[in-house]
């Protein structure tokens, strides 16, 4: 999924996904209880660290936050769980904190914090 996704980061999930099963796949995960959030994360996060802990570079740690935001058109109702940004606007600051090796490429090592 990841690997799709990145390929088209602006594109919805049925423009990423024009197979009926792999898109109902996507959904799934996502609405799948099991498949929490913070438990993605960390899971990425660690093998980040260990990825980082075996530079022989320094690591660079940078921090972004980006502001996500889904426009409201006048026959939209609010998505439950979604904060608004505006009369207009539902969303939710990112905020990511990415690890980078200080080499002569600057490899990207991952995600620690989201």
């Amino acid at each position: 999924m990841l690997t799709d996704l990145a390929r088209s980061p602006d594109r919805s999930f049925p423009q990423t996904w024009s197979n009926d099963s792999e898109l109902e796949a996507a959904y799934r995960f996502c609405s799948n209880d099991n498949a929490k959030p913070r438990a993605i994360v960390d899971a990425h996060a660690s093998k980040t660290v260990q990825r980082a802990a075996a530079q022989q570079s320094p690591v660079l740690v940078a921090h972004d936050t980006t502001e996500l935001c889904i426009p409201l058109y006048f026959s939209d109702k609010l998505r439950k769980g979604l904060g608004t940004k505006s009369s207009r606007q539902q969303g939710f600051d990112a905020h990511v904190s990415f690890a980078v090796g200080l080499d002569e490429r600057a490899t990207p090592l991952g995600t620690l914090a989201l």
